[in-house]
């Protein structure tokens, strides 16, 4: 990951981000499978085939930046929102997460966060009304 000690990281990145990496594997229904170290997401997705959807099976990591849809001021909208409203994993235990001394979810909402993260994915489904309520940067979170 980055050398840079004040930059917070992104838990929900593009994967064609210079500094992008595998956060973790969407493995199946129940949420992520966090890597215990980072990949360039470079290097990841060009092990896929080419018919496969690298943010269908995959999660990236990349630095936030002040220019992203989700930003309001210097938070972040879509972790305000998915820790106010979306459901947390069953287990009570926080995920091992290579990035959360860096991630700017884990900074902004702490725990809150990080009892979601697993079950957040980059491209939401249509038939998923909260998750597309909470993705939607134009809905604020009172309104989800």
């Amino acid at each position: 990951m980055d050398d840079q000690e004040n930059v917070a990281w992104c838990p929900s990145a593009k994967p064609d981000r210079p500094e992008a990496v595998v956060l973790g594997i969407h493995a199946d229904s129940d949420g992520l499978t966090y890597l215990d170290t980072p990949v360039p997401a470079a290097e990841a997705v060009a092990l896929l085939p080419p018919d496969v959807i690298p943010t269908r099976v995959l999660r990236f990591a990349g630095h936030c930046y002040a220019s992203c849809h989700q930003r309001i001021g210097d938070s972040c909208g879509l972790v305000t929102k998915t820790a106010l409203h979306a459901p947390a994993v069953e287990d009570s235990s926080l995920p091992r997460c290579h990035l959360r001394p860096r991630c700017k979810w884990w900074q902004q909402t702490g725990a809150d966060a990080c009892r979601r993260c697993p079950l957040v994915v980059h491209d939401v489904r249509v038939d998923d009304e909260l998750s597309m309520r909470i993705a939607n940067p134009n809905v604020a979170a009172d309104q989800v």
